[in-house]
């Protein structure tokens, strides 16, 4: 529609007659049509409280479209809601409490009921215009609806067109191999008969209930009992036995399987749910197959697909996956999402030959990180993929046979973006080559391993050799353990190490000798002596290293407190008449501590947690300020921290925020602060 056009139609005025319509009823709003060329113009007048009658809104309605003018403000706005919905005050469920009762027709009925009749070219059939009116807007909305909704299913559409059909053996890919452990033996004792769901052989049942086949018995030690294992004896494969008389209700088995194809350079993957049932018939189990969720992999990036209702319309169709997933607190059945995925590509690699997917080397990545084609991650496929296109380094990895390697660089947490990738797996890893040569003859290389290497260069300034990293690869357990070691060869050898590991066991743990000899190192012992590095009675050395390890953290912290308190006292002297700590606002004042200890005095009366700051004050990593009020100066207050030039926090009792009046004060201070610390920068730059 013409916008502009509308907004010049001359605005609607109430008339005098209109009083007369609400005298003997009481309607919240009086309308009045008029024509205008092809347009049905609807006046809607509210009525008030206090009888007042103003302009509140008029739509304009053409063959196919409307659209609403808020008449409330003297700037154009416009509306697309139906009048069901504006004039009804439970907007939130219009058609439920949509009523024409509540709105009287000055003029213009027939105007609009002969509009509506033209624009839909049927004859008009209900006697209320305001509800022909409504149902005609409904009309366009759901044909407006319709249309977006199309814009969206087609370019879904455009996708799913580059998935073809099946390979032909995929039905005896579901049987044979998807489903190869799902079989039982059925049985009936009274007719001495049974069935192997897998081989499909009869099986004859002796006097006894053993099995056997047609050369005799088959004794697997007990006799064929429903829900118990029995072998069968031509395919001997152990199955659980079901009587044929039993309910075979729960005799369903769930699957799922994946399918990778190709279309020109895209790489699509299929997931398929798979039942198998024996419900109806034990002899023929039957096979229900249904394509569940879908994903199209391209340069640019991946879309996700699934089967299922689009947007609430009752369409069942493929639509874009529900973002977010199935997490949170619904946790869905595995008819719904796959527990588990079996691969139906023998040779992804090949497959994805020609794609923009070809030198991901998925394929070696898979053989690798499992012994079968069964994968307990569902979506391993998408995942690498997804990997693969934002670092094409993992390639490199794989193809270096870093499988475990690569697995954790895609699942760790910890090990998010640690590698930017290189034109070499050496620049990639950050090692060097003789690294490299070292990792080709190892099994299982992980991250940790690279991390052995790299702090063995710091530590010691020089390449690990071949003997000490697969010493250190052994002995290591827990994650930052190589650590200790790499350190401890700085004093002797790890040969040494372990044989006195191997005697002290039963004595000692690993944790605490590391901390033994950090104590020796940081005391000042020779740690070249045999005698400090490997004492007979460790127990006793360790304690009496323990004892004097923290006599000399005590001693240094005393000594770092009355360094720390001279200095306060010197700072405090040194205060001039311009320092931020002379400022006075709204009876309230500023000061530092007198002492260390006052930190902890502080968090006690106001019950937060200044008193842990201490180490961070000694070191200088930050300042701590009190804030007092002038009449009662040794009461604490509000503590303020300043850290980075600038106010870190400001807390009162219970750690309760500011009171507008210290707020003020605050916003001052650190105002004169900033002043004060770059004053002069200030006077350099004048003189500049």
């Amino acid at each position: 529609m013409d916008k502009k056009k509308l907004r010049s139609i001359e605005r609607p005025e109430k008339k005098e007659s209109y009083y007369e319509l609400i005298k003997d009823i009481n309607p919240v709003y009086i309308a009045d049509a008029e024509r205008r060329d092809e347009i049905l113009i609807i006046n809607f007048f509210r009525v008030t409280k206090k009888i007042e009658i103003c302009p509140e809104f008029r739509t304009f309605i053409i063959k196919d479209d409307y659209i609403t003018q808020d008449l409330t403000t003297e700037k154009t706005k416009w509306k697309t809601g139906t009048i069901s919905y504006l004039c009804n005050g439970w907007s939130g469920y219009p058609r439920c409490w949509w009523s024409t009762t509540n709105v009287v027709i000055a003029s213009g009925e027939n105007v609009i009921k002969n509009s509506i009749a033209e624009f839909t070219g049927k004859t008009v059939k209900n006697d209320l215009a305001l509800d022909i009116v409504a149902e005609y807007q409904e009309s366009i909305l759901k044909n407006r609806l319709k249309a977006k909704h199309k814009k969206e299913t087609d370019v879904i559409d455009e996708q799913m067109s580059k998935f073809g059909k099946l390979p032909d053996d995929y039905q005896k890919f579901i049987e044979d191999e998807l489903f190869a452990d799902d079989n039982y033996i059925f049985y009936s004792r009274a007719k001495r008969k049974a069935y192997c769901s897998k081989c499909k052989n009869e099986i004859d049942i002796d006097e006894d209930g053993y099995l056997s086949d047609s050369n005799g018995i088959h004794n697997n030690g007990h006799k064929i009992k429903h829900n118990e294992l029995a072998i069968c004896p031509y395919c001997k494969t152990e199955e659980s036995a079901r009587s044929i008389n039993m309910s075979r209700n729960p005799l369903t088995k769930i699957r799922w399987s994946v399918i990778v194809q190709k279309s020109n350079t895209d790489v699509l993957v299929r997931y398929f749910r798979h039942i198998k049932d024996f419900k109806e018939d034990y002899k023929n189990a039957s096979y229900d197959t249904r394509e569940e969720f879908r994903t199209v992999h391209t340069d640019e990036g991946s879309k996700d697909y699934e089967y299922g209702e689009y947007k609430r319309t009752g369409n069942r169709r493929w639509i874009y996956q529900r973002d977010g997933g199935y997490g949170g607190y619904w946790s869905p059945s595995e008819l719904v999402l796959p527990r588990s995925i079996t691969i139906y590509n023998k040779d992804l690699d090949n497959t994805l030959a020609g794609t923009c997917m070809k030198y991901s080397s998925i394929g070696q990545y898979l053989i690798n990180i499992s012994n079968s084609n069964t994968f307990k991650f569902a979506w391993i496929i998408d995942q690498y993929l997804n990997f693969y296109r934002k670092n094409k380094w993992i390639e490199q990895i794989v193809k270096c046979g870093f499988v475990k390697l690569a697995h954790e660089l895609m699942n760790e947490y910890r090990l998010k973006n640690v590698i930017t990738g290189g034109k070499t797996i050496c620049q990639t890893l950050d090692i060097k080559k003789s690294d490299f040569k070292i990792l080709r003859k190892q099994k299982n290389v992980c991250y940790r391993d690279i991390e052995i290497m790299r702090y063995y260069r710091q530590i010691h300034n020089k390449d690990i050799s071949e003997k000490d990293f697969t010493e250190i690869r052994t002995v290591c357990g827990q994650t930052e353990q190589y650590k200790s070691y790499v350190k401890f060869m700085r004093f002797s050898t790890l040969y040494k190490l372990k044989k006195y590991f191997t005697k002290k066991t039963e004595d000692m743990m690993i944790s605490d000798y590391f901390d033994y000899i950090k104590w020796l190192e940081e005391l000042g012992y020779d740690m070249r002596n045999e005698f400090n590095l490997y004492p007979k009675d460790f127990m006793k050395a360790h304690d009496e290293k323990s004892g004097e390890y923290i006599a000399r953290q005590n001693k240094l912290l005393k000594e770092k407190v009355i360094k720390f308190n001279a200095m306060l006292r010197k700072m405090k002297k040194e205060i001039t008449d311009d320092s931020p700590l002379n400022i006075k606002m709204n009876s309230l004042f500023i000061r530092l501590p007198h002492n260390l200890n006052e930190l902890s005095k502080e968090g006690e009366q106001l019950h937060h947690c200044v008193g842990t700051y201490k180490d961070k004050v000694i070191k200088g990593e930050t300042t701590i300020f009190f804030i007092r009020q002038q009449e009662i100066p040794d009461k604490s207050y509000y503590t303020l921290e300043w850290k980075n030039d600038h106010v870190e926090q400001c807390r009162g009792y219970r750690n309760s925020d500011m009171t507008p009046e210290v707020r003020e004060f605050v916003n001052l201070f650190s105002k004169k602060m900033i002043q004060y610390i770059h004053k002069d920068d200030m006077k350099h730059k004048k003189t500049g």
